[in-house]
């Protein structure tokens, strides 16, 4: 045990069990938050806030999520997301979401908004968590139109093939 604890040292470990090979480095605080956000059972949903630094890291965080920041329609698709998620809280909830979250930051800058301290952190993140839920439902009503299975969907996407469905 006294060469796992000199190992741990000699790594810049605080304990042993820490990774000594320098992965934990490599997990970011949104990652860590992310990490302990599904342990607990949580979801997006449940977040205060977010952890970007910058737009880099937002544009990258937009591709995995199937957003092409270079794209006017993906663009485009965010603030309509956001036109429709105020159009909501303001309408049916009888939140008023300040103005610049509203309509004068770009929705892709929301992500950045919701990263810093403030009260437009807040507006920014319940505008962000409906715009999430719209997609969500957006998604699914699409799926629901389609004349194929959920199985072929997933088979189409893993194998990048449309061709189950062609005729």
């Amino acid at each position: 045990m006294l060469e796992g604890r000199e190992a741990a040292a000699q790594n810049g470990a605080k304990s042993v069990g820490e990774a000594q090979d320098g992965r934990l480095a490599l997990l970011s605080i949104a990652d860590l938050t992310a990490i302990r956000n599904l342990i607990r059972g949580g979801s997006v949903i449940d977040w205060h806030r977010l952890y970007f630094a910058d737009r880099e890291q937002v544009d990258q965080f937009l591709r995995i999520h199937e957003f092409d920041p270079g794209s006017a329609p993906d663009m485009a698709r965010l603030e309509a997301l956001r036109e429709q998620a105020v159009d909501y809280l303001e309408h049916h909830l009888g939140f008023h979401i300040a103005e610049e979250i509203a309509e004068r930051i770009p929705a892709r800058d929301l992500l950045l908004v919701a990263s810093q301290n403030g009260k437009r952190r807040t507006h920014a993140c319940v505008v962000l968590k409906v715009m999430h839920v719209l997609q969500h439902l957006a998604g699914r009503e699409l799926v629901n139109r389609l004349s194929v299975s959920a199985d072929q969907i997933f088979h189409a996407s893993k194998t990048k093939s449309c061709a189950p469905w062609r005729k």
